[in-house]
């Protein structure tokens, strides 16, 4: 009994480690700088939290929760900086951070525009990203997490995502292909929108990743 006690303990604590792990870092960084065609602005000093867990990213609020900007995969990581791209409160842009995690450039990837973040303390009673496009429902975190890790009792639970409803697909929408050349609109029916509408198509919802459930510890 003593040692099958201690097997237990030991793959509690195991299973604790890895999920905080899981659960990445917040920073909150200020807009110091705008940067258009290599003129540089001031920025508006608005703020934004932004989580790194392994290798993606994305904004969020001070929790960690995501605020449906989209997230950014790391494509490439040097001695100085690590480089994310992805979806973007701007569109797609690249995430040039720096390895301290004291700064961030972000490059707009339609115009062009360099927008300078550095890290920063936020004012009290800031909980969430500036730019957002986030709705007032709340949303899970991208990542397991663990709500209270000092409680070891609970388990790991399953539920539908909130965003894509299960589908997996996120329900912000993109252009589709006109086989038509342009002179007549396409018109389908689409089982994510749950409507007719122009052809378009959804990619992986930004939440769940495409699994069509969130996970969260729920303590007995």
């Amino acid at each position: 009994m003593i040692i099958n006690r201690r097997n237990k303990i030991s793959f509690l604590l195991l299973f604790l480690f890895v999920n905080i792990l899981a659960i990445g870092q917040t920073y909150y960084y200020k807009q110091t700088k705008i940067v258009i065609n290599k003129q540089t602005n001031k920025g508006d000093y608005s703020g934004q939290f932004i989580t790194f867990i392994s290798d993606r990213c994305y904004d969020s609020d001070n929790k960690g929760y995501t605020v449906e900007n989209g997230v950014l995969q790391l494509l490439k990581e040097t001695a100085n900086i690590k480089i994310y791209y992805g979806p973007s409160y701007w569109g797609k842009a690249y995430y040039y951070v720096s390895n301290d995690f004291n700064r961030i450039n972000i490059k707009i990837e339609d115009n062009g525009k360099i927008l300078v973040y550095e890290k920063s303390i936020p004012n009290s009673g800031t909980y969430t990203s500036y730019y957002t496009k986030r709705t007032n429902r709340i949303i899970a975190p991208i990542s397991p997490t663990i709500d209270n890790p000092k409680n070891a009792v609970g388990k790991i639970v399953k539920e539908v995502c909130p965003v894509c409803k299960g589908s997996g697909r996120s329900p912000h929408t993109q252009p589709g292909t006109n086989f038509t050349g342009g002179q007549v609109t396409s018109i389908e029916y689409c089982e994510i929108c749950g409507k007719y509408s122009e052809r378009h198509t959804h990619g992986t919802c930004e939440n769940c990743l495409g699994k069509g459930y969130v996970e969260h510890y729920k303590s007995k």
